[in-house]
């Protein structure tokens, strides 16, 4: 599996900085620190301890790796996901009190909402902390894989840490946790925080329910804010946004500064999945229309956090109007005329007042004004995590200067006094391609174009 998603992310041009996995040796030593936190642990209402061993009964979707509740399952008692029906388990399993921590989780929230985005997100779980949490299990017996926990936690033999248990905390893990080194990535000082959400590290002490601060600001002179972020699929936000952030709690770590929860892309109605026989293999667009296309149709054509229907046709419709035609053209029509007749350098300077058409005139403007506030508008949208306005915002520049070589048509009067136009829409198809690699859409179109 490791290589076909290294391949993957070479394909769609991604890169990253660390890759880890969760049978890492450094991640098994993390997963056991933090279950002997939890061991050591008081619940923050009754102070109880915070893991405890229990027998259960539930409905497990091998799917999800969830325990389900009757009221998740469909109708038919199918998992709405995978439309599988769970498989009905009988075990002793070590829980974790999170039903101790509705109230911290919702004073977080309503004190800094910014904590879980897009808004509509926010309040999904909100609503599920309010119908009221129950404890869950977080470890289980006799299965071969997965981190052994701690021998202190009598009872212990032969448990394994339960899948989310486990997998949310490569988060920190992948950083150095437990180690203190990861509070250069985790946490930050007030004026380099990365974006909105950001909390002073003090305030968990209270949330915890135990007044002990994290070994992140333990000793340090100075406050620091909380500076992860989180992109995550809707699918699973109840174990980011919930379970997550109370096992933090419990075990005396800062909580990310934010999580944003995007959508799912559905195909006929579905989300893609393998086992529904509706799966897009991302690599094969990649091959065949390039990175850039499918980068810039997942982003263009969903509104960032919602969901969005993929289908062939549109993907070729979007890649035909918008990059072939609009920026394919633009692009090769300014560059060609500069070529052949400026030796590939666009006129140094060049008068406005040259242009005798008012409708030309018209058009420069228009040109001019998008491209003097696409980088501002791009920038806001991007900060916003509102990818698709920023993609927007970039392509204004693009069908202005279209707009405004129709008009003037360079190529007729490209010997007269007012030939040098042409080098305007070119600087301007430069700036647009810059503005889309910014936007993430375009790496490699934005190279190819700024060497010609």
């Amino acid at each position: 599996m490791v290589p076909h998603f290294r391949d993957a992310w070479k394909a769609l041009e991604i890169t990253y900085d660390k890759f880890i996995r969760t049978t890492d040796q450094r991640h098994e030593r993390a997963v056991q620190e933090l279950f002997s936190r939890l061991h050591a642990a008081r619940s923050p209402k009754t102070g109880e301890p915070a893991l405890f061993e229990q027998d259960y009964d539930g409905l497990y979707c091998e799917g999800c790796e969830e325990f389900k509740q009757e009221k998740d399952l469909d109708p038919q008692g199918r998992c709405p996901i995978h439309l599988q029906i769970p498989k009905k388990v009988r075990e002793s399993n070590f829980f974790f009190r999170l039903s101790e921590y509705d109230e911290a989780l919702l004073k977080h929230i309503e004190n800094h909402p910014e904590f879980i985005q897009p808004d509509y997100r926010r309040n999904e779980v909100v609503n599920v902390i309010r119908e009221g949490l129950h404890d869950v299990s977080i470890t289980r017996p006799n299965v071969l894989w997965g981190v052994a926990l701690p021998d202190e936690i009598p009872g212990s033999e032969g448990h394994t840490v339960y899948v989310w248990a486990d997998a949310l905390l490569n988060y920190l893990s992948a950083l150095g946790w437990p180690e203190r080194r990861y509070s250069l990535w985790w946490l930050a000082r007030e004026g380099e925080v990365g974006g909105a959400g950001a909390t002073r590290q003090d305030e968990f002490e209270e949330l915890s329910g135990q007044g002990r601060p994290g070994a992140a600001w333990a000793g340090t002179s100075q406050v620091l804010y909380t500076n992860a972020f989180h992109l995550i699929g809707k699918d699973i936000s109840r174990f980011h946004c919930v379970l997550w952030p109370a096992l933090l709690l419990a075990a005396g770590v800062p909580l990310p500064r934010q999580v944003y929860v995007h959508g799912f892309i559905y195909a006929r109605g579905e989300k893609l999945s393998k086992s529904l026989g509706n799966a897009v293999d991302p690599i094969a667009l990649a091959n065949e229309y390039g990175a850039d296309a499918l980068r810039y149709y997942l982003l263009r054509s969903f509104p960032t956090g919602r969901d969005g229907e993929f289908t062939l046709d549109l993907f070729v419709e979007l890649y035909n109007t918008h990059l072939a035609n609009d920026l394919g053209n633009l692009t090769s029509r300014t560059l060609t005329m500069v070529h052949k007749y400026f030796d590939g350098v666009p006129p140094a300077e060049w008068d406005p007042s040259s242009l005798q058409d008012s409708a030309a005139r018209d058009a420069l403007d228009a040109l001019v004004a998008a491209a003097t506030g696409a980088p501002a508008d791009v920038a806001k949208a991007y900060e916003e995590f509102r990818l698709h306005d920023a993609l927007a915002a970039a392509w204004k520049p693009v069908v202005r200067a279209n707009e405004f070589i129709e008009r003037v048509k360079p190529w007729a009067v490209a010997k007269e006094s007012c030939g040098a136009c042409c080098g305007c829409p070119a600087s301007r198809a430069r700036r647009a391609t810059q503005l889309l690699r910014h936007a993430s859409a375009q790496p490699s179109g934005r190279r190819r174009s700024w060497r010609r």
